[in-house]
C-alpha cells in the first residue's frame, strides 16, 4: 500500500459494489488488493521499487548499467537482473510490493541490501542508445555485472535472475565462481534459443522494428506470448478481468515507458545466446533454487539443465526446485505469496534471518 499510495488504494476499494468487496472475504473479483494495485499500476506506471517503511532508495551509474539499491549495504547483497522486455521496476515491483504488504511471507528479504541491475538503456528515462554501443552480448552484459559487484566490493553474493537475466547470471557465477553464494533462478532457460525465438528477434529487433517511437503490436506480441505462453490469446479474449489479464495489461504499460529500441537490443542479445547448460556442472559447489512455472516452456529445459551428468531426471544436489502450478513464465508475479515463501525458507538454509 505505501508503494502505490494509501489514498489512491482506498479510494478504489470505496468504489467497489458490496458484491465485488464481498467476493471472497474481501476479493476483488477473483484476486483481492493486490488486484486493486494492479490496477493502480495500470493507470500511473510506477518510477519507483516497493521498500519498507523508511528504507532507503538510490540509483546510480556503474559503466553501462544504472543500479538501484535498496537497504543498508553492510548487510548481504543480493543483486537481481531482470527478463527482456522489461525493467527492474516492472519484473520486480509486484512481488516486492506483496513482501512488503505481507512482510511475514519472507522477512529475510529485508535482512538483505538490494542491487537492481537495469540492462543498459532500461532505466526510467533513458535515452536510445547510440549505434556504436548499442548492440550487446549476454557475457558482455555478464562482465557489466562484475563492474558492479566490484565497485560496491561485494563479496557472498546471493544473486536472483529472471528468464534472459537467469543467462546472465549463470555466465557471471561460472567466470567468478569466488564471489557467488547462491543463485534464485526463476524460469531459466539455458539452452541455445529455438529458430523461432531467433528469427522473431534477430529479425524483428536487428533489421525491421527499429527507429519507431513506440514498439510495434508485433513484436509486443512475442513479449506476452514468452511470458504467457499458450494461455496469451485466451488471456486476452477473455471477458473475465482477472489478475492474468490484469498482469499482461501491467506488463504492456510497463514496456511502453521503455525506450523501443534499447528493449529490442536486449532481446536480440537474448536471441544470439548460446547454451550453457553443459557447462552448469561447474556450478556443483553453488547452492542453487531453481523456481518453476508449471505452464512455462521453459520448464522442461531448465529442468534437464540441472540433471545430473548419466541419471536423467536425478537433479544435482546442490540444486533445489520449486514448481509452482497454474503459472507460466512469471510466478514471482502471478503467485507472489508461494515464491516468496520459497525464497524464505531458502534464506533461512543460509542463515539469513529475521
Amino acid at each position: 500500500r505505501k508503494a502505490f499510495g494509501i489514498h489512491r488504494v482506498l479510494e478504489l476499494v470505496e468504489n467497489m459494489s458490496m458484491e465485488e468487496y464481498e467476493n471472497g472475504n474481501g476479493v476483488v473479483g477473483e484476486v483481492g488488493l493486490a488486484d486493486v494495485e494492479l490496477r493502480v499500476a495500470v493507470e500511473g506506471v510506477s518510477e519507483l521499487l516497493p521498500t519498507t517503511w523508511g528504507t532507503q532508495q538510490r540509483s546510480e551509474q556503474v559503466g553501462a548499467v544504472q543500479v538501484t539499491i535498496i537497504g543498508d549495504e553492510s548487510k548481504t547483497p543480493l543483486i537481481t537482473i531482470h527478463d527482456i522486455g522489461m525493467d527492474a521496476i516492472s519484473c520486480f515491483k509486484t512481488f516486492l510490493n506483496h513482501c512488503v504488504k505481507s512482510e511475514a511471507d519472507c522477512p529475510q528479504l529485508f535482512h538483505t541490501c538490494q542491487y537492481h541491475i537495469e540492462m543498459p538503456g532500461h532505466h526510467r528515462n533513458a535515452q536510445r542508445l547510440p549505434d556504436s554501443s548499442a548492440w550487446m552480448d549476454l557475457n558482455e552484459l555478464a562482465d557489466s555485472v562484475h563492474r558492479v559487484v566490484d565497485h560496491f566490493k561485494l563479496l557472498n553474493v546471493f544473486m536472483l535472475g529472471v528468464g534472459a537475466g537467469c543467462e546472465i547470471v549463470a555466465r557471471y557465477a561460472l567466470s567468478h565462481k569466488n564471489l557467488v553464494r547462491c543463485l534464485i533462478l526463476i524460469s531459466p532457460s539455458f539452452c541455445e534459443a529455438s529458430y523461432y525465438e531467433q528469427y522473431s528477434f534477430r529479425f524483428g529487433a536487428g533489421y525491421k522494428w527499429l527507429g519507431n517511437s513506440e514498439l510495434p503490436p508485433a513484436a509486443k506480441a512475442l513479449f506476452e506470448e514468452r511470458w504467457f505462453g499458450d494461455n496469451r490469446s485466451e488471456i486476452e479474449s477473455s471477458e473475465t478481468i482477472g489478475r492474468s489479464k490484469r498482469l499482461m495489461s501491467l506488463l504492456s504499460a510497463e514496456l511502453d515507458s521503455l525506450q523501443p529500441d534499447n528493449v529490442l537490443r536486449y532481446a536480440y542479445a537474448n536471441a544470439m545466446r548460446s547454451a550453457v547448460s553443459h557447462r552448469l556442472v561447474e556450478l556443483a559447489g553453488t547452492s542453487i533454487l531453481l523456481i518453476l512455472g508449471k505452464n512455462s516452456w521453459m520448464h522442461d529445459e531448465a529442468i534437464s539443465a540441472f540433471e545430473e551428468p548419466n541419471e536423467p531426471r536425478v537433479l544435482a544436489k546442490s540444486v533445489s526446485r520449486v514448481i509452482i502450478s497454474h503459472s507460466g513464465a512469471l510466478p514471482h508475479m502471478e503467485h507472489p505469496d508461494q515464491v516468496a515463501n520459497a525464497i524464505r525458507l531458502f534464506f533461512q538454509g543460509h542463515s539469513i534471518v529475521s
